[in-house]
């Protein structure tokens, strides 16, 4: 097999990086010659490292991580950290770009990965490589408008392949651009299903166990009130609560610290916010997914919705907001799971209440399409074929 590249933007908590992991973790075990090259480094944060088999190659180390990171934060504040902000972003291209065309200069890839909205990807550094991007999200929601969508259309337009997670996003780019369709094919996100069943089965660290034995329905996501619909989530909550829902509800995941002050103004609005937890990220997410009475995807807009697949492997309860592309890809149009209009708190409160398990057998059949085996079986035809 040919010298592979796989560049991404980092390793803290997420669906993508948990998955990114998969994708190298097959590498390492086919013995491919291959560098993992990534953006970011939180350090401490850097939660999915841990289950990565190889090493890394981080182009900003942390300090300059934090740095970037604190100016895009405060860019807002006065005119003067909006300056700070913008010599941030021309600091950091700087060093992503030396630090990139270093590794591509000194390994000479054959095949290039950009799997993740990588910052920095220079495909002109990559002319004698084949150039692979991964789509994660619906093209116009995630780039806010369809001019910006045209835009990135414009920009994978020029890589060799083009890879979505779901069959609505490459509906999508098809339709923004019909002569991509030779080259947009649908790859889903694979799942480890017997991982996830394992780690659902340990016990809950000793400080967790009496939040853990109390009844909750659960979301797990990135604090990210753009993306992730905790707005909707918080009001369903409350109007659930006022119908005679007697549980409460946890949020798990992480942000940065203007995202995880907008969701806890949000939580501390809500009639029943001594009902509601915010959790933070926790390296083991699927006892949490497997306990819960029912798991819940409040969002605006996904590309497959990788949470809602880890959920179903240990949970028969799971509600997803019916968004354009994703949920009803995974829940099979509410088969095996319940879909809710995106922003409609009253539906969702109705589910809160009503919704029933589905039929564990049937589901187990419909995962095995997301399996690691299958999907990581079509990741490998790709690498030879390309």
């Amino acid at each position: 097999m040919k010298k592979i590249l796989f560049k991404s933007g980092h390793t803290g908590f997420g669906g993508v990086e948990t998955v990114q992991a998969e994708f190298i973790n097959y590498l390492h075990s086919i013995n491919a010659d291959f560098k993992v090259v990534l953006d970011k480094n939180f350090a401490e944060q850097n939660v999915t490292e841990s289950i990565l088999k190889c090493s890394v190659i981080y182009l900003k180390n942390n300090a300059e991580t934090v740095e970037f990171e604190n100016a895009k934060t405060n860019k807002n504040k006065s005119f003067l950290h909006k300056i700070k902000y913008n010599l941030a972003i021309s600091r950091d291209r700087k060093i992503l770009k030396r630090e990139f065309a270093k590794v591509v200069n000194d390994f000479k890839p054959e095949i290039a990965i950009n799997f993740h909205d990588s910052y920095y990807f220079n495909l002109a550094l990559l002319k004698d490589a084949k150039n692979i991007v991964w789509v994660h999200c619906s093209v116009v929601n995630n780039w806010r408008s369809l001019k910006n969508g045209l835009k990135y259309i414009k920009e994978i337009s020029k890589y060799d392949l083009i890879v979505c997670v779901s069959k609505g996003i490459v509906e999508e780019i098809i339709e923004l651009e019909p002569a991509l369709k030779h080259k947009t094919i649908c790859l889903y996100n694979p799942q480890n299903l017997e991982r996830i069943k394992k780690l659902s089965e340990e016990e809950f660290l000793k400080e967790e166990i009496d939040l853990a034995n109390e009844k909750f329905l659960l979301m797990v996501s990135r604090l990210d009130t753009v993306h992730k619909d905790h707005p909707t989530l918080f009001k369903a909550f409350d109007i659930a609560k006022e119908n005679g829902y007697d549980g409460k509800l946890y949020v798990l995941g992480d942000g940065n610290d203007k995202q995880k002050a907008q969701v806890e103004l949000l939580k501390n609005n809500s009639k029943y916010k001594d009902d509601i937890k915010l959790l933070g990220g926790k390296i083991n997410q699927y006892n949490w997914m497997k306990k819960c009475d029912k798991f819940i995807l409040s969002t605006n807009f996904e590309g497959l919705g990788i949470v809602l697949l880890e959920a179903l492997v240990v949970n028969d309860t799971v509600i997803g907001s019916d968004c354009k592309y994703g949920p009803s890809e995974i829940l099979d149009n509410g088969k095996y799971g319940y879909l809710f209009t995106v922003g409609n708190e009253n539906e969702l409160a109705k589910l809160m209440i009503e919704a029933k398990p589905k039929n564990r057998n049937e589901i187990d059949l419909h995962l095995s399409q997301f399996s690691t085996s299958t999907i990581l079986s079509q990741f490998n035809s790709i690498l030879e074929k390309i």
